[in-house]
């Protein structure tokens, strides 16, 4: 979990040092989830640029990359981050909290998670390791298959972590589709601090994604993990715009 969250974190923050846009957030769940958002967008970057290069990513080089993002982040952004956390800081350190430890509990007995697209993302993300590119086709895995009609945003994480040494590719889906799961609430607050600049109203955000709400936690059931994906990225670009 702290690896998947430094990997996801780690491009968005140097991007938000660098980039120091003018409606750049002075709350710190704010700056945090246009982090994620920006870390979820720019790994597939990243991947796709190499392979287009012709490259090949390994589990060295993803080292590399993650810990020079996260430390360049530090030395240059961190002074500008924000600091004030207050209790709405600890409110929404319980709500993730909380919303992590009810994902893990809701998925805890599965040995892989259900549905047919959970196989197919398995898949992707398994040859994805294997090569160290981004799809064409579905070799060595399936050499039959030279078709790939899909996208491959999300696939570029559990293939990066795996690469990385996170583990088997089943247990590794089931701990970050709860992970992801558990940041929607992060990203509603964002979305919300972004549009409001109110606390209070992100926080209300954050609480009703984390529980009461059927989506986006049910998205296991399906196996939904590039739409989960996709939201941690619309919800802040919604409040941002």
């Amino acid at each position: 979990t702290a690896l998947a969250l430094l990997f996801l974190l780690a491009p968005g923050a140097l991007l938000l040092s660098i980039a120091r846009p003018r409606g750049q957030p002075g709350d710190l769940g704010a700056w945090l989830a246009l982090s994620l958002a920006l870390g979820l967008a720019a790994w597939p970057l990243l991947w796709h640029g190499a392979t287009l290069l012709g490259l090949r990513w390994n589990g060295l080089a993803l080292w590399a990359a993650t810990l020079a993002m996260g430390a360049a982040a530090l030395v240059r952004g961190w002074r500008g981050a924000p600091r004030r956390v207050g209790w709405e800081g600890g409110a929404l350190a319980l709500i993730l909290l909380g919303a992590w430890a009810l994902r893990l509990l809701a998925t805890g007995d599965l040995a892989f998670l259900p549905w047919v697209d959970s196989v197919r993302h398995a898949t992707i993300a398994a040859v994805m390791a294997e090569t160290g590119q981004t799809m064409r086709g579905y070799a060595p895995l399936l050499p039959e298959v030279t078709h790939f009609p899909y996208h491959f945003g999300f696939h570029t994480l559990p293939a990066s972590l795996t690469l990385m040494g996170a583990g088997g590719m089943a247990p590794l889906l089931l701990a970050l589709q709860a992970l992801l799961n558990a940041l929607a609430p992060l990203a509603l607050y964002g979305a919300a601090w972004l549009i409001t600049g109110s606390r209070r109203a992100a926080l209300v955000a954050a609480f009703l994604v984390a529980f009461p709400a059927f989506f986006p936690a049910y998205y296991a059931t399906w196996g939904r993990l590039t739409q989960l994906a996709g939201l941690l990225v619309l919800a802040p670009l919604a409040g941002l715009t």
